[in-house]
């Protein structure tokens, strides 16, 4: 019973053996190929050690997360780094969240990325990566608030000048539209003005002549007055009563006869002074 106890433990240290020579050769492989370049070939050998072999080494881990980063496989790398943010060992934790922080700036994610790097200073306040990538990221971004808050004081800068130009422009317009209307408004008063003065004086010229035609209606009547005054009061000139008796017309009759002839006579002299007198001969136009 012994002798099959001591063959059993002898074959499980064996195995362990073979298992512990086969991990740390494929680890061998992987680091092999991670330096050299070929980062698919190392994330197979890490992946084995992980996925068959069972490997829990952090180590192992972190390696796997560098291969997917180098192939740009950056959610299998967050994925992993993720995990080792939280790892017991301060050194491999500070790269974590260092190259989580890393990922995040390439997915321009700023803030995020000062973070993790404030994270891997305080896991490892050694390493010198984390603290550039921080510095050099926060003076990154002050230097982009600073031009954020520049660029918004030129914006409203412009915006006020452009402001006061419109209300410029718009006082400039508002005055030139109230000098026409004013200038529109005392050409038309002038014009009113103008035209109420003509008005004024054609009346006066109409009432002129009216005036000048009832003086010359008086004088024609004044004139024609004494003239008919005198005809009435000339006597009738009497007639022979023998050629009344001749004539056979009674002294009645031959009073309206003389009548008739003396209205008559009244009527021409009437026509006769109403009738324009000739203008001697010139030569000068009659205007």
């Amino acid at each position: 019973m012994i002798h099959l106890t001591f063959i059993l433990l002898l074959f499980l240290n064996l195995n362990s053996i073979d298992n512990i020579a086969t991990i740390n050769k494929i680890k061998n492989q992987a680091q092999e190929a991670f330096e050299s370049g070929n980062y698919r070939e190392a994330i197979n050998h890490y992946s084995y050690l992980v996925d068959s072999l069972k490997v829990s080494d952090d180590n192992v881990q972190i390696n796997l997360a560098h291969a997917y980063y180098k192939l740009s496989v950056m959610d299998s790398a967050f994925n992993i780094y993720k995990k080792l943010s939280i790892a017991a060992d301060n050194k491999l934790r500070s790269v974590a969240n260092q190259q989580l922080g890393v990922i995040a700036n390439k997915q321009k994610d700023k803030e995020a990325a000062l973070n993790f790097f404030k994270e891997a200073l305080r896991a490892d306040p050694s390493n010198e990566d984390a603290r550039y990538n921080y510095e050099l990221l926060k003076k990154q971004s002050d230097q982009q608030q600073q031009q954020k808050q520049q660029d918004k004081d030129q914006q409203d800068k412009n915006n006020q000048q452009e402001e006061q130009q419109n209300n410029q422009d718009n006082k400039s317009s508002q005055d030139q539209q109230n000098k026409e209307n004013q200038q529109k408004e005392n050409k038309d008063q002038q014009k009113d003005g103008s035209e109420n003065q003509e008005n004024e004086e054609s009346g006066k010229k109409d009432q002129q002549k009216n005036d000048d035609g009832k003086k010359n209606e008086t004088k024609d009547q004044r004139t024609a007055e004494p003239e008919k005054k005198e005809q009435q009061e000339r006597p009738a000139p009497m007639m022979d009563q023998q050629k009344l008796q001749e004539m056979n017309i009674s002294p009645e009759k031959a009073k309206m006869i003389l009548d008739a002839m003396r209205n008559s006579e009244i009527q021409y002299l009437q026509q006769m002074q109403k009738k324009p007198t000739k203008r001697a001969n010139s030569n000068k136009p009659d205007w």
